[in-house]
């Protein structure tokens, strides 16, 4: 016959050993590995380094998974849609937060 007791001896240890190997491959997230975030941020600020329209910004960029936050300030709305935009070429860029302010609340 079945207990419960019998099942909860499988089950505890099986569920054990999933949790186990889960968290021994060394497969992070991508949210959480920080090598991917550093390349995402250094291919992102290229992109925006190389765009003339946004030389002389000091533009920052986070990242984390497939989501880049943009922060810092610029002149006008043109040029914080642009950095936004460029952001979003990048390969591997699902979404751009835009914390990107500007300069005396230009237009």
């Amino acid at each position: 016959m079945i207990t419960l007791k019998g099942i909860a001896n499988i089950v505890v240890p099986a569920v054990l050993v999933v949790a186990v190997q889960g968290c021994s491959s060394g497969g992070m997230p991508a949210a959480w590995n920080s090598s991917e975030n550093t390349s995402m941020d250094s291919k992102v600020k290229a992109k925006l380094a190389s765009d003339d329209e946004l030389k002389g910004y000091d533009l920052g960029v986070e990242t984390t998974g497939h989501t880049v936050r943009l922060t810092g300030l610029v002149d006008t709305r043109i040029e914080q849609e642009r950095a936004v935009e460029d952001a979003q070429q990048v390969a591997g860029v699902a979404n751009v937060l835009d914390d990107i302010a500007l300069l005396n609340g230009a237009p």
